[in-house]
């Protein structure tokens, strides 16, 4: 069925479509690093495993060269003389997918966790190309490569890849927007590309200033977290603000995220263990700042503290520092609200809960997942509870489940479905 839906911490009151086909959770699949030329460049592989992995990686870049351009063509999936090779590619993503997650470390939890649904994305694609369904493989195509701009998106590969230089910029990408066009660039790991893409978004008078919130967030995080350039972020933010149809409200947003990234630069500059430690005070600052539950004011502060978090996560920590870590994560991402339908809060909160079911962030991340769900299938207060769908049922059971078992007792009860008659 089809619901649109107000994202309630996006801010500005955006609105989404979303398709729901059961218990689509859209994780940002994929610890895949689509383009990486050198294996040397994934720090989540033991030496031993790296030439495997390298080659998984090449061959889902390989696979997705022929896919994206045949996802934003018109009819794309529909020739008979392109279906073998377009089913072949979609097979090797799958496939080297799940290489992916055989060849990285074993306590890269989550980079196994991403393989494994950047392969259920790719596997339903094919489903839906076999039944003929093109232009639902086309989009599902397209939401494998918001997994790369996700899985690009963290700390560890700020880099362009050799291999996709001007991979987006070929004919075919030309009649995209500019923000779609810069997403694409970010997936394929065009990073200097992308951003030059949004700098002449920011300033073009063809997109009204109430609708750049998505550019500028996608900026700030390439340039923040994976670049680590706050000076350049600065200037396109400056160029925000000169633009004469921004709004006053928007102007004071913008405003604050100038100061907030000359505030917040000094407290970035760490890594390892010291990156929680870092993570909380700049949440504690954005607590200052924020005036009411969906204000903007704290952008900056919520990409700041989710590079620290990554970082973090990262590290040889114990789990149940790193099981806070994935719950501040999981509220940071959803204040960032990049993306609609890719759950990456989601992945954040469970990890939060597999690491340490005993742990208060455990029985906080349940708290976040329960009501985003109830919220996701209909609920609204003082009406019946809605039905879920079977699996989400036992998805939510299976992580109460470790709760309990961990700390008897310490959940509340699960509300019970009422019938609206």
């Amino acid at each position: 069925m089809r619901r649109v839906r107000t994202l309630r911490l996006a801010g500005y009151a955006a609105t989404a479509k979303e398709t729901i086909v059961g218990f689509k959770i859209r994780v940002i699949a994929a610890a895949t690093a689509i383009g990486c030329a050198l294996a040397s460049q994934v720090a989540w592989s033991d030496p031993a495993d790296r030439g495997k992995l390298q080659q998984s990686m090449q061959q889902i870049f390989s696979s997705m060269r022929l896919l994206l351009p045949a996802s934003v063509t018109r009819g794309g999936f529909d020739s008979e003389e392109d279906a073998d090779q377009l089913r072949a590619s979609l097979e090797q993503v799958a496939r080297a997918a799940g290489g992916v997650g055989e060849h990285v470390r074993a306590n890269e939890r989550g980079a196994q966790y991403l393989s494994r649904s950047l392969e259920r994305e790719a596997r339903e694609a094919l489903y839906l190309f076999d039944q003929g369904d093109f232009e639902s493989a086309q989009f599902s195509v397209l939401q494998m490569a918001e997994y790369c701009v996700e899985c690009h998106s963290r700390s560890a590969i700020p880099d362009d890849s050799p291999l996709s230089k001007g991979f987006v910029s070929s004919e075919v990408f030309q009649g995209l927007e500019p923000e779609e066009r810069a997403r694409l660039q970010f997936a394929t790991r065009e990073f200097e590309a992308g951003l030059d893409t949004l700098d002449a978004l920011l300033v073009s008078r063809d997109v009204p200033a109430e609708e750049l919130l998505g550019a500028v967030t996608n900026y700030l995080v390439v340039s923040l977290r994976l670049k680590q350039d706050f000076e350049r972020a600065r200037a396109a933010l400056r160029k925000v603000t000169r633009r004469p149809d921004l709004w006053a409200y928007i102007r004071l947003d913008v405003d604050r995220w100038i100061e907030s990234l000359t505030e917040l630069q000094p407290l970035a500059e760490v890594s390892g263990a010291e990156s929680l430690k870092r993570a909380v005070e700049v949440l504690d600052r954005a607590r200052e700042v924020t005036r009411f539950p969906s204000d903007r004011q704290a952008l900056v502060h919520y990409v700041v503290a989710s590079a620290l978090l990554q970082r973090f996560v990262e590290t040889d920590a114990s789990d149940a520092d790193k099981a806070r870590a994935y719950y501040l994560l999981g509220v940071v991402e959803s204040r960032i609200g990049r993306s609609y339908w890719l759950a990456l809060p989601y992945f954040f909160l469970e990890s939060a809960i597999r690491l340490n079911p005993s742990g208060a962030s455990a029985r906080q991340a349940y708290a976040l997942i329960e009501e985003e769900t109830l919220f996701l299938y209909g609920f609204e207060e003082g009406a019946a509870t809605p039905e879920l769908p079977m699996d989400v049922e036992e998805r939510l059971e299976a992580l109460r489940a470790l709760i309990d078992k961990a700390q008897p007792g310490k959940l509340p009860p699960r509300r019970e479905v009422r019938d609206p008659s």
